[in-house]
């Protein structure tokens, strides 16, 4: 039944065109089968976009069903999630979701970058899923790479960054200061890199 579902998948896929190649084409993406895991229901393919000097190609994965149709992005990612573990979730999450940018990372298998502070290195935890939230680390950049948190919402698919640097100082903490100063009836004055007040 298995083989039966894949030929009609590709008769499907045959009969009116790959989808993904009509969203994607070839002059600006290169699309191939993807065998890293298998979708019951779906034949998945992976999408490679052009590299930019300081930036690799977007990667992601994505999937057509049998009638014919694209599924990708969240809808993909919820026919994907069931029964696996944190792990292979945030696997899924870089493939479908991230487009491949970004490393995860596990401290029982990763050591420790240099190029890091220790305090946002100590951070990092695996992969884990509370309260229907996966939250996971990797490093994000590549001409200026940084720790990075990211949380996923099982339920809505709402996904979220944020550097270790902002988990160790959340920069919504300076709001209270920037209402006091207000309340004292000094005008805040907020530059990039700069916080100074003038007093009327």
């Amino acid at each position: 039944m298995r083989w039966l579902a894949v030929v009609v998948l590709l008769v499907a896929c045959s009969a009116h065109g790959n989808p993904v190649e009509k969203k994607y084409p070839k002059s600006e993406f290169r699309v191939s089968r993807f065998e890293g895991y298998k979708i019951e229901g779906l034949t998945l393919w992976r999408v490679v976009g052009q590299s930019m000097p300081d930036r690799k190609g977007d990667q992601v994965v994505v999937g057509v069903d049998g009638r014919g149709g694209l599924v990708e992005g969240w809808p993909l990612m919820q026919r994907a999630a069931p029964g696996l573990s944190p792990s292979e979730l945030t696997r899924r999450v870089f493939d479908m979701l991230l487009a491949g940018h970004g490393d995860p990372l596990d401290p029982a298998t990763d050591k420790p970058w240099s190029m890091f502070p220790p305090e946002h290195w100590a951070l990092v935890k695996a992969p884990s899923v509370a309260d229907g939230v996966l939250t996971f680390w990797f490093v994000e950049g590549e001409m200026a790479p940084r720790v990075v948190r990211g949380t996923l919402e099982l339920k809505t698919g709402e996904l979220a960054r944020r550097s270790a640097r902002d988990v160790l100082d959340p920069p919504e903490n300076a709001i209270p200061g920037i209402r006091d100063c207000q309340s004292r009836g000094c005008v805040a004055i907020i530059v990039p890199n700069m916080h100074q007040s003038s007093h009327p």
